[in-house]
């Protein structure tokens, strides 16, 4: 009986443990710590700023070990309780559960079972909405709430990665850098998918996270505990699967770290070929660098950088300014199709966001404000007019936002490669070698086995009709043009 008595005061400590969320406070008082040293190193601001900013993170410190200590008292009385109770019942004494959970034996094999339970707790109860994430775990999550904590952590990272490794990549050429973008749903990350098998061009993948802006740093560093998973579906439930080694879109956290005034809580602005900035233009050319050192070591002169990255629809003209030989594929989707795929997805991400924190988080960090409550449509022109009235739980919302874009889009198809997304997807050989010559990739033998990634397009799953007729009209002469150029 004692020890069942003493079974059931642990579970019930494991469970009071993230009740009172101590876990969750120990984790603030690292990003908070980290804020701190950020802070003493950050060369913009002036004694006062920075003694005043010390002073502010000190009072949160401060407020967070009360707040621990408070916290870890109330997990220790509620484990008290069973204890407690069985006590009064008479079915043991309550020293003698004391006595049982002083031996060493037990407080070894009680402290196994608390970290334990915890972390299968946590990993059972997020199990469903966290397959995008590759299953965080609780240091895991810690780790980038500290890399993402602010963008001088992720610099910093970045300038010790030069300082260590700036030879591994000093003699890699960047030439004709590849950016797949679209409005999302359109099969960027199919295509993206794709390209990057070809032997000439290097991507992100999953395991640079969370140190994306230090990718050779972190791959030195973490080598050493690399995860092996199967493949499995990502969380958009759209049948795309991937694992540690995809490709995957981070380029979008290079983008916020130097134009941090584009964002706003509830839009993105766009980019003009005036928006340059030369320090960004630098870092953009050495981190090109990086992933193609990192991702094709035996190719440093020949091989391509190729990124996806949806909200580069807002960038057209930048990009075009700050790579003049940059190849720019967008996708192009039966736009009634693609409106339909969107709200779907925004719905999918709202219950996300309302179910589990830490994807919301995840989703912010890396810059992915397409759906759910992160929702910030990019200022195209004459989008206030579009959008005017309309929700984005319908369908219209999202006809409207696809106008606004590709308008922005055919305004600018001298300087883009339009692909139909149906078209390469009826016919994935045909697509892929069009798509091979006009980027400029050599097939190297892997044309056959790449197409095979394409399959026919699935049969129309929405009714026209349901839109306002006004806009479907406006949708299908968009979309006939853009194919046609």
């Amino acid at each position: 009986m004692i020890t069942l008595i003493a079974i059931l005061s642990i579970g019930v400590f494991i469970c009071a443990l993230h009740l009172f969320g101590v876990v969750r406070v120990a984790s603030g008082v690292l990003v908070t710590a980290q804020d701190a040293v950020t802070v003493l190193r950050d060369n913009s601001l002036d004694d006062r700023a920075r003694e005043k900013e010390i002073q502010h993170a000190a009072l949160k410190l401060l407020g967070a070990f009360i707040s621990i200590l408070i916290r870890s008292i109330l997990t220790f009385i509620a484990s008290l309780v069973p204890i407690w109770l069985s006590s009064l019942a008479g079915f043991v004494k309550i020293e003698d559960v004391f006595r049982y959970l002083s031996r060493w034996d037990v407080v070894v094999i009680a402290t196994v079972l608390i970290v334990a339970g915890y972390v299968i707790w946590i990993r059972i109860r997020s199990s469903s909405k966290m397959v995008f994430q590759m299953n965080y775990s609780v240091l895991d999550r810690m780790l980038h709430h500290i890399a993402f904590s602010t963008p001088a952590i992720q610099l910093t990272a970045a300038d010790i990665e030069k300082s260590v490794f700036g030879s591994v990549y000093k003699m890699v050429v960047v030439e004709k850098p590849i950016f797949i973008t679209s409005l999302p749903r359109a099969g960027t990350t199919l295509m993206l998918e794709a390209l990057h098998r070809f032997p000439s061009l290097a991507a992100h993948t999953y395991r640079d996270m969370p140190f994306v802006m230090a990718p050779i740093l972190w791959s030195r560093f973490s080598s050493t505990f690399h995860k092996r998973v199967e493949p499995r579906e990502r969380a958009h439930g759209d049948g795309m699967r991937f694992s540690y080694d995809s490709p995957e879109a981070f380029e979008e956290i290079l983008w916020r770290a130097f134009w941090p005034e584009k964002y706003t809580d509830t839009s993105i602005a766009l980019w003009s070929a005036d928006d340059v900035k030369d320090e960004a233009l630098s870092f953009f050319i050495e981190h090109m660098k990086k992933i193609i050192a990192l991702r094709r070591p035996g190719r440093m002169s020949n091989a391509r950088y190729i990124s996806k990255n949806n909200t580069n629809i807002a960038r057209l003209d930048v990009i075009g300014q700050m790579f003049s030989e940059a190849k720019i594929l967008v996708p192009v989707r039966n736009p009634f199709e693609q409106a339909a795929s969107l709200l779907r997805q925004h719905r999918n991400f709202l219950e996300m966001h309302k179910n589990e924190t830490f994807i919301r988080r995840y989703m912010a960090d890396l810059g992915h404000y397409e759906f759910g409550d992160l929702h910030r449509p990019i200022t195209f022109f004459g989008i206030d007019e579009l959008l005017s009235n309309r929700n984005p739980l319908e369908l219209d919302y999202w006809l409207a936002y696809w106008i606004a874009t590709f308008e922005h889009v055919l305004e600018r198809r001298n300087k883009i490669i339009p692909i139909s997304y149906e078209a390469i997807c009826a016919d994935g050989w045909r697509g892929l070698t069009d798509i091979c010559t006009q980027l400029e990739i050599p097939e190297e033998g892997m044309l056959d086995t790449v197409a095979t990634i394409f399959k026919a397009p699935s049969l129309p799953r929405v009714d026209r009709t349901e839109f306002d007729h006004k806009l479907r009209a406006r949708a299908e002469n968009l979309h006939e043009a853009l194919i046609a150029s």
